[in-house]
């Protein structure tokens, strides 16, 4: 989709370019539970938000806590939609942005992210484990992105959903490099596809050769679009 007006039946977030402090409050409070998908309400109120600041491409996890998701889409919308951008592009930029954002202790997002401890199982703070690099915030970055391709309701937490209200999706391709079967040396890319016509259509790719899990359910079978592996700088 070249422009996205947000309609009743699909609609959702943005970014403006000021650092963001935030009190840390919602920290203490009792977590509800989590509703993924946005109401047209939602959806129409970010689209004016879009629109106010000059933007065609809505960031979904713009409104409240921002954290890595809301950090991980941002970093695709403004490297470029529907092209495919390196992983090592895609997490400095993620940096970038998430370092703007300062909690009330002064720390950035980005050194609140870094600095969460893991127990020795790999758990970060009661969470699941990475698929890669479990101690890492390169594996939970992986991790978070094949989480944002989660679209169906027999998915536990779909948080893909809102991209697809919005007929977007996150596509991820894996090239392996000198024959190597190892997922930690192959070369990870990642686009923001804004392409698609429906919510129906908005099918997330996960082409990647090496996955010994099969995929989930939701993950288009067939292959990205072909890449020309190329040394991440």
């Amino acid at each position: 989709m070249d422009t996205q007006k947000v309609t009743e039946e699909n609609a959702v977030g943005v970014q403006g370019s000021e650092p963001i402090v935030m009190d840390g409050s919602e920290e203490q409070s009792a977590k509800p539970e989590r509703r993924v998908e946005k109401t047209p309400e939602e959806l129409m109120a970010l689209q004016k938000e879009a629109e106010i600041i000059g933007r065609t491409v809505i960031n979904p996890f713009v409104k409240g806590r921002k954290r890595s998701y809301y950090g991980q889409m941002e970093a695709l919308i403004q490297l470029g939609t529907d092209e495919w951008h390196s992983f090592k592009a895609v997490r400095d930029k993620t940096k970038e942005i998430l370092s703007q954002i300062k909690r009330k202790d002064g720390r950035s997002v980005w050194e609140e992210i870094a600095a969460e401890p893991c127990d020795s199982n790999g758990m970060i703070k009661g969470r699941r484990r990475s698929l890669t690099h479990p101690l890492s915030i390169d594996g939970r970055i992986r991790t978070n992105f094949r989480t944002l391709q989660r679209i169906n309701k027999s998915d536990k937490s779909p948080y893909g959903n809102p991209l697809k209200q919005l007929c977007m999706s996150v596509d991820c391709k894996v090239v392996p490099l000198g024959g190597s079967k190892d997922e930690d040396l192959a070369m990870w890319y990642y686009m923001l596809n804004t392409s698609h016509k429906t919510p129906e259509d908005a099918v997330p790719v996960y082409d990647n050769p090496l996955a010994t899990r099969g995929r989930k359910k939701g993950s288009k079978n067939k292959k990205a679009a072909k890449i020309t592996p190329i040394e991440e700088k």
